[in-house]
């Protein structure tokens, strides 16, 4: 059996270009997993790029 080298995962975004999209970047800690999505969703609804 014979096996392909595995692809490399993708490239992760420099630090300058996430800052390039948001210079402020808000931290957010949370309590309940689920209070996640609606808070992403809120914040880049809001204009946030970047959680």
């Amino acid at each position: 059996m014979t096996s392909s080298p595995a692809s490399p995962p993708p490239a992760a975004p420099s630090d300058t270009s996430a800052l390039d999209l948001a210079p402020v970047v808000p931290v957010v800690v949370l309590h309940d997993a689920a209070d996640a999505v609606p808070l992403a969703r809120a914040l880049v609804a809001g204009g946030l790029p970047a959680i």
